[in-house]
């Protein structure tokens, strides 16, 4: 029995009919389906279909004819009947060329096509067209004669076939990358990640029908940035993103889906040896790697290699196919801090910025010294994957399969090759070991000619180690975050190390049934997943010090008789070492496990209502449930608080059509959907921390007296539960929960589009494409009230010169008005629904299928996306004790949601993007001798060339001294203690108006193949990733304004400082660079 899934859910708010049904019950829901009798508009996950209709020489259409699909190299035959409409459908194929379809009808001809290329996620129609008696029509087929359109598509995909993934240039060799060659797809960041129209992290990764998707980020399995890649790229046939309109197959996810398919092995011996290698030779400089000042190309290498080998065991039975994949890297990184408000281009103070004693301001420069600097990184990873295909006959297909990765780097917790804020050099570079596994187990049997069942088992598991690194720890003994005047990663990380975030186990079971009856293709299907996910980690464990000023932080890093009391008035006399403006920590059990188990089931109808017009109507039900957490302290004040909630109606309708015209040359597709997505491990597992009963969070202002007197000195930390319920009063403990009643984020999305053959070989489509994310997660604040308060700044430039004033509405303190607080808590974060997402897109795809010579794709998007703040991926699964906005979102103020007013551009929008790939293949002739022949033949070149527009940041304002009569009164001027994006932002311009880079890269492969004899070859490559060293800027430095309190006055100062939107970072992945980086290759192929 599968771990967990025929369990009862751990849930306090089952109720109703499906609050009743035991887990067990819906496992025999799954196999009552598959016995059922329905199936799909789509090909299965992982797989691809045939389909066609058999018409007799009149053209009528010929029910029961005798259909047969066979695939001599994999050994298959499937014998199908057509229905009463003269359809036939094969669903469940494995991708492959050399499929052949015969169509015998008595008193007729044989009917044969052969050569028919099928891809993954694709259905491909096969028309048949009987002859006269006695006669055998063959029509022999390639890909490049088959129809360019697919008439059984109704939504936007775009297929990244094998050509392109051995051929184009590719930094990494992480085959996921190339989804960036389709439209409607950007960067989410610069850590290899995706977002698909405007959704941050919400994408499902399939893996011959498997989710692999890590749970805990939502990314693909061995996310987070660290890991090149988790399965080795010779492992992988092709994949096909599903960008817009996806069918009801697909799900727990709202952004999009990357649909891969693995190698399998055939009758014939097929493989290849490969060895990449590059080193800093030919590789640019990274405009921010500076020594001394002076431009620094450190000294690194790489080498990738591996091989893979494929073939039969027992021919056209039992087939298998392994790869290997090993890297060695030797990566140096160049530290160093650009902050032009607090240093000048030397790294050393500016006038003002610490006026303490000489001594103690030249140990503070000291410290700020030790993080210019190299760091070594040493990385290693292995992966392995084997495949068994076994076909014991020609009713039943098994196939089994195990991936795994090992991973581990050294100071890799900082990916960009020359950070320039610090962390490069920090305690925040921990080291980093990542290990994960996927196990597959499938069976396709065809029940009937009309019927075909799929059942499939999958397991999942992964773990992330992240390791202090001992060597880059601050000096005297500070083990704690640091920030001063706005400037982070002075000490160590937030996140206590070592840590293992997460360690995540995955089993799942599932099947689907597909039938032909009359002009419907039907499906049904059902996917139970059980998830186990294990935190060992404290989010703030290690303490985190904040200074306003350098010069206090110098009074406490060098403390000297003599030395002032801290600088807040509210403060009362203190001694030494206490001259930071707040102190954060969390204190409790490190180890969080938890549970989610989803229960989905899904049922498609592709029904051909004409000839020239198909209709896709899908439904899906999403069903997850969660391990809840401890009651919250909260629960005190109100009983309904703390459990999560697990919506039973996360129903999903999928609607779609294609309308084919010109004697199918034309089609004009559109659909309609709503897709949920998957609440991140990582949510869930804050959710059991939050609520103050297993552990303890809290924040300490000098603001306010009671928390001043509990500080400690600094550098020193709260060790235990017992000394925090000693020292520190319930009014400065947090509370967390989810809002009762918390809902399913999900995605409405629709298309329309028109796609119009231009040759036989050329295709060119535009789609119009609009999507609206409701109910993405937010943060707010209970315990903050109404800004019942106004504070009144005046407004200089960078020159001193008086531009304006600047009002804003602010929190207050339970002394001067907030009557709204509960002294029994700290900050009570409440996490809710407020997240809203808007997405308009135009995308337009040529496609130029192989020929002799060449194969290309353009791929151009226009988009406009907007959202209330949501930032990027890791804003949304892994959230502080702290909102995340400029004014609360709990609360309306002026009649509106604190949330609405952070409506504006995405940090996911980019306007424009533009990808042209590539192969192209010096044409094959008669040069005379040999040797020239030998000379001028075997050549292709491989580019491409990506234009983007700017994606953009949001100005921040650094605050140095602020009102002390605010709720919180730092780091947001409102006086709400928010965090990055909204917590931080100037809010007086508009969100998301700083530029980074605008992307004008070329890529390039040039190689030379030698025939040697029995279809073997060897080939020899040069590549260069942004071969023209055009740099583009993926970080800016965002402190654009500056503002400080004048207590005796009751006003502030708001004044902008030189710098903003200049480039601190040109980072990317797999190198923390996007300059120019070069390699060769050699390739063994048989």
């Amino acid at each position: 029995m599968l771990p967990g899934i025929c369990n009862s859910p751990n849930s306090r708010t089952r109720t109703g009919l499906l609050g009743r049904i035991p887990a067990c019950f819906a496992l025999l829901i799954l196999f009552f389906l598959g016995s059922a009798g329905m199936a799909s508009a789509q090909s299965l996950a992982g797989l691809g279909a045939l389909s066609g209709t058999v018409h007799d020489p009149s053209g009528a259409v010929v029910p029961n004819a005798d259909v047969e699909i066979v695939n001599k190299s994999l050994g298959i035959d499937r014998k199908l009947k057509s229905t009463d409409a003269g359809l036939f459908f094969a669903p469940s194929l494995p991708p492959d060329p050399g499929y052949s379809v015969i169509v015998t009808v008595p008193g007729f001809g044989v009917a044969k096509t052969d050569g028919i290329v099928v891809h993954v996620g694709e259905q491909v129609a096969v028309p048949v067209q009987l002859g006269s008696a006695s006669t055998t029509q063959t029509v022999s087929v390639s890909e490049n004669t088959q129809p360019i359109l697919d008439l059984a598509k109704t939504e936007v995909s775009a297929l990244v076939n094998q050509e392109q993934i051995t051929n184009l240039p590719i930094n990494g060799r992480r085959v996921d990358q190339f989804a960036l060659l389709t439209p409607g797809v950007v960067q989410d960041g610069t850590s290899g990640e995706l977002s698909f129209h405007g959704v941050p992290s919400g994408n499902e990764f399939l893996q011959d029908g498997i989710d692999i998707t890590q749970q805990w980020s939502v990314s693909n399995a061995g996310g987070g940035g660290s890991a090149l890649s988790n399965i080795s790229m010779d492992a992988i046939q092709e994949f096909r993103t599903e960008i817009f309109g996806y069918s009801a197959e697909f799900g727990r996810g709202s952004g999009g889906v990357v649909n891969s398919l693995t190698k399998s092995g055939s009758n014939e011996f097929h493989g290849n040896a490969f060895w990449f290698f590059r080193n800093r030779t030919l590789n640019a400089t990274d405009p921010f790697s500076k020594l001394n000042g002076q431009p620094y190309n450190a000294p690194e290498y790489r080498h990738q290699y591996g091989a893979n080998v494929g073939g039969p065991i027992l021919k056209d039975k039992l087939f298998f196919f392994g790869a290997y994949e090993g890297t060695t890297r030797n990566f140096p990184l160049v530290s160093s801090i650009i902050n032009s408000s607090i240093l000048d281009g030397n790294g050393q103070l500016l006038p003002g910025q610490c006026t303490a004693a000489a001594i103690q301001c030249a140990a503070v420069q000291k410290y700020i010294n030790s993080f210019f600097r190299t760091v070594n990184r040493n990385l290693h990873q292995n992966d392995g994957f084997l495949r068994l295909d076994y076909r014991p006959n020609e009713k039943s297909t098994y196939t089994a399969n195990f991936n795994l990765m090992n991973y581990f780097a050294t100071h890799d917790g900082v990916s960009a090759v020359a950070p320039t804020d610090g962390s490069g050099a920090s305690g925040s570079n921990y080291n980093i070991g990542t290990h994960v596994r996927n196990a597959r187990l499938s069976n396709t049997y065809i029940v009937s000619p009309s019927m075909v069942n799929e059942f499939r088992f999958g397991f999942n598991a992964e773990r992330r180690f992240q390791g202090l690194p001992t060597d880059l720890l601050p000096p005297d003994n500070i083990l704690s975050s640091v920030t001063v005047a706005g400037q982070g990663n002075l000490g160590v990380s937030i996140n206590q190390l070592p840590n293992i975030q997460p360690t995540e186990k995955r089993f799942i079971l599932a099947d689907t049934f597909s039938q032909s009856a009359g002009k419907h293709q039907l499906k049904y299907g059902a996917d139970l997943a059980y998830l186990r996910s294990v935190e060992n980690a404290v989010f703030s464990g290690p303490g985190s010090f904040t200074y306003n000023t350098f010069t206090d932080f110098a009074y406490d890093l060098t403390p000297l008789p003599g030395d002032p009391v801290n600088s807040n008035p509210a403060s009362p006399l203190t001694g030494p070492s206490k001259h930071y403006s707040t102190f954060a920590q969390a204190i409790g059990h490190p180890i969080t496990g938890i549970t989610i188990r989803d229960y989905d089931f899904f049922a498609q109808d592709q029904y051909q209502i004409a000839k020239t017009l198909l209709l896709n109507l899908g439904l899906r039900y999403e069903y997850s449930t969660f391990t809840q957490p401890p009651a919250p302290s909260y629960a005190s004040v109100n009983s309904a608080v703390g459990p999560i909630n697990q919506p039973k109606t996360n129903f999903a309708p999928r609607v779609g059509f294609t309308y084919s015209m010109n004697n199918n040359t034309t089609v004009l597709r559109g659909n309609y959907g709503i897709f949920y997505n998957r609440l991140p491990g990582a949510s869930i597992t804050r959710l059991q921390q939050l609520g103050g009963i297993v552990r303890k969070s809290f924040t300490l202002s000098d603001n306010n007296p009671a928390q001043f007197a509990a500080m400690l000195p600094f550098a020193q930390v709260f060790t235990s539960l017992s000394q925090v319920n000693s020292f520190i009063s319930p009014s400065s403990i947090n509370t967390g929960f989810a809002i009762p009643g918390l809902a399913t984020p999900y995605v409405q999305e629709w298309s329309l589009g028109v796609e119009q053959q231009l040759t036989k070989d050329m295709s060119f489509s535009v789609s119009y494409v609009g999507s609206r994310g409701i109910k993405f997660l937010q943060r707010s604040d209970l315990n903050a009230g109404q800004p019942t308060g106004q504070d009144f700044y005046n407004v200089f430039d960078v020159n001193g010169h008086q531009t304006g004033s600047y009002s804003t509405p602010v929190y207050l303190n339970a002394a001067n008005g907030n009557t709204t607080y509960n002294p029994n808590f700290g900050k009570i974060l409440q996490i809710d629904n407020g997240g809203r997402l808007w997405y308009d897109g135009l995308v337009a795809e040529f496609h130029q299928r192989e020929n002799k010579y060449i194969q290309s794709t353009i791929a151009y998007t226009w988009s406009h996306s907007e959202d209330l703040g949501q930032g990027t991926a890791t804003s949304n699964y892994y959230f502080t004790d702290q909102g995340d906005t400029y004014f609360n979102g709990s609360s309306s103020f002026n009649g509106r949601s604190g949330y609405s007013f952070e409506k504006g551009r995405s940090l996911e929008d980019q306007r424009h993007r533009l990808v042209m790939t590539a192969l192209i293949s010096y044409p094959k002739a008669d040069y005379g001798s040999k040797w020239t022949r030998e000379a001028l033949s075997g050549w292709q070149l491989a580019p491409i060339f990506t234009f983007a527009t700017p994606q953009y940041v949001d100005s921040n304002l650094t605050v140095t001294s602020s009102d002390s009569r605010l709720y919180v009164p730092s780091p947001t001027l409102s006086g709400i203690g928010a965090e990055a994006p909204g917590g931080i932002r100037a809010p007086f311009v508009p969100t998301a108006n700083l530029p980074l880079g605008q992307t004008v890269q070329l890529d390039g492969r040039l190689t030379k193949s030698f025939a040697l004899p029995k279809s073997q070859s060897i080939q020899l490559s040069f590549e260069a990733i942004n071969a023209l060293n055009h740099i583009h800027y993926t970080s800016v430095n965002q402190t654009a304004y500056t503002s400080s309190w004048n207590a005796a006055t009751n006003t502030g100062t708001i004044k902008a400082v030189s710098g903003a939107g200049q480039g601190t970072a040109a980072s990317g992945f797999p190198d923390g660079t996007n300059a120019r980086r070069a390699q060769a290759s050699l390739r063994y192929t048989f």
